[in-house]
């Protein structure tokens, strides 16, 4: 961990995951779960993809990201508020929460192959959607399971080589600069701290904070390797991201675009309303 915990970076990045909950009814969720940082008002970084890149896909369905992080966030506070509650005996306080995304959406840096990875990690997703859905409209026995299962492989197999290859391009005393995710001693392995360039859109002040990227691939390695676990014990509770696409689940969500939005390239988190998502 950090030892000072002013200069954690705290990044999250967000995925499409398939195990809902009562918690996480659309489970589009946050990783890791660093709901500690709401707590005390104080900011995470969100690690976002190539919305260019993505774009520039020839799919048929896109992302509408505005609800895709809408949704992400929105579980993140919840599962934060229930963790609060277990142990404060209360709910978190709103102002706080208002504290934490203020503080958040005004921090800026370049995390340039945690960038590369999300936006991997949702191009392959989009890829297995955009596949379901042409078959769908033809022969609505579409084999989702399968799809999902190479899906998770696919993720875990492209986690694992970035484990292997040890390294991680960030913005570090005012160039993109490669680090090692761990070092090994004595055949053990130990994370290393990653520092990191940031800047305060707020008061224009420059610093540097660090995170353990180690526990970012990590986490991602054990959600794939679980959902593919559970989706080989044929697990039943697997969510369909194809039936909220044609409205069978509730007509007021919308995750995909059924065209492309050139001000998609654009979008910004910080144009969420945070008031609404508590």
């Amino acid at each position: 961990m950090i030892k000072n915990y002013e200069n954690d970076i705290a990044p999250i990045g967000f995925f499409f995951d398939f195990f809902p909950t009562d918690l996480f009814y659309i489970p589009i969720m946050p990783v890791p779960m660093r709901v500690d940082r709401i707590f005390y008002g104080e900011p995470s970084y969100f690690i976002e993809p190539n919305y260019e890149d993505i774009l520039e896909r020839d799919f048929e369905l896109e992302i509408n990201f505005k609800q895709f992080y809408t949704i992400g966030i929105k579980n993140l506070i919840a599962f934060g508020n229930e963790k609060y509650i277990e142990i404060n005996n209360k709910s978190l306080e709103k102002k706080l929460i208002k504290q934490w995304f203020k503080k958040s959406t005004n921090i800026q840096t370049e995390l340039t192959t945690l960038n590369q990875d999300f936006t991997y990690i949702i191009i392959k997703f989009l890829e297995m959607i955009n596949n379901l859905n042409k078959n769908y409209t033809r022969n609505q026995n579409y084999d989702y399971k399968s799809a999902c299962k190479d899906y998770f492989e696919n993720i875990i197999k492209y986690i694992e080589k970035k484990l292997l290859d040890n390294e991680i391009e960030i913005l570090y005393k005012g160039e993109i600069t490669t680090q090692k995710i761990y070092y090994v001693k004595r055949k053990k392995y130990f994370p290393r701290i990653v520092e990191i360039d940031t800047i305060n859109l707020e008061n224009g002040k420059k610093t540097a904070k660090g995170f353990v990227a180690y526990l970012i691939y990590d986490d991602l390695l054990d959600i794939f390797n679980y959902n593919l676990k559970l989706i080989n014990e044929d697990n039943s509770n697997l969510f369909n991201y194809l039936n909220l696409e044609n409205r069978r689940i509730n007509k007021k969500i919308n995750i995909f675009n059924n065209r492309k939005k050139n001000s998609d390239k654009f979008f910004k988190i910080n144009t969420i309303k945070i008031e609404n998502l508590i």
